[in-house]
């Protein structure tokens, strides 16, 4: 189920910021590559860490679907100049916020790295909270399970009118996870934040 996908605007390029999820094809409906190449105006590339492309199969299901890598270990060059192109060429670009998959449901602090490029661009930036993503491939679990899942796109949030009030790359980092954060604890009926006291299995 997609939840508000008429916010995927014809305005372009955005950068999409979504909960992780694994972007390979263990449910390819709604692997992140699909949901955005099938409903957004225009072509999304995605950046994903490059452990991911380290299986052939994977990777070249990744590269199909527009995706690139990144080295999360440095301060990968080419990955950024490759983002930055995205973008300059018109593109959207679409990154996961938290650096690593999400395996438990909750959601994590966010990398500052996740807004820069709609920063730098003054682009906006259009956040998403994918529910019952973890379910798929559990903890130990090498094969998908079924798992009913659905897909919340949230309203824009306007960088270029946020750095023009004073606001900071802080300030803009914090509201994305407080929103995409509030969404998911709306969906799941539980606080989805990391800090919070797990529910029980």
């Amino acid at each position: 189920m997609i939840i508000n996908y008429e916010t995927l605007v014809n305005k372009k390029p955005v950068v999409y910021i979504v909960k992780n999820i694994d972007p390979t094809p263990q449910d390819h409906q709604y692997t992140p590559p699909t949901i955005w190449q099938n409903e957004a105006t225009g072509r999304v590339f995605i950046m994903v860490k490059k452990e991911a492309f380290e299986n052939p199969i994977k990777g070249f299901y990744l590269r199909k679907v527009m995706c690139f890598p990144v080295d999360r270990s440095i301060v990968d060059a080419t990955a950024i100049k490759t983002a930055m192109r995205v973008l300059n060429e018109g593109y959207n670009l679409g990154l996961f916020p938290e650096g690593t998959r999400n395996r438990d449901g909750y959601i994590g602090e966010f990398k500052s790295g996740a807004i820069k490029f709609a920063l730098k661009k003054k682009l906006p930036i259009l956040p998403a909270y994918i529910h019952n993503s973890h379910l798929l491939t559990p903890p130990g679990k090498i094969l998908p399970r079924p798992a009913k899942m659905s897909v919340h796109f949230l309203p824009l949030i306007d960088t270029k009118a946020m750095l023009e009030e004073g606001k900071t790359e802080e300030d803009i980092l914090k509201l994305l996870h407080e929103q995409i954060c509030t969404k998911g604890s709306e969906v799941a009926g539980y606080d989805v934040r990391v800090s919070a006291p797990k529910q029980e299995s």
